[in-house]
């Protein structure tokens, strides 16, 4: 409903030193079936706090970097979803 936000990790996974990896493209069809913006966001340093094959979390910093919403309505599925990454990977 109005005012909710949910987040998305279009990669599918943690990665183990905070790479990109490749998108998968769930966050564009869901933003193109319900006419929505994608909001990128990219979250730094929490593969030093939680590394993937760490069983607890250990005390650090980690960023949040936001960019301008896009608008990935008349794009092919897979255009639309390299927009996203390329989006995300400049933050």
């Amino acid at each position: 409903s109005a005012g909710e936000n949910f987040l998305i990790f279009p990669e599918g996974a943690h990665t183990a030193d905070g790479s990109l990896a490749p998108f998968h493209p769930g966050v564009v069809l869901l933003a193109q079936k319900l006419g929505l913006p994608v909001q990128p966001l990219r979250l730094r340093g929490l593969d030093q706090i939680l590394h993937r094959s760490w069983k607890m979390a250990r005390p650090g910093r980690a960023s949040v970097h936001i960019g301008p919403p896009l608008d990935v309505s008349g794009l092919s599925v897979e255009e639309a979803t390299q927009r996203v990454r390329d989006a995300v990977s400049r933050l």
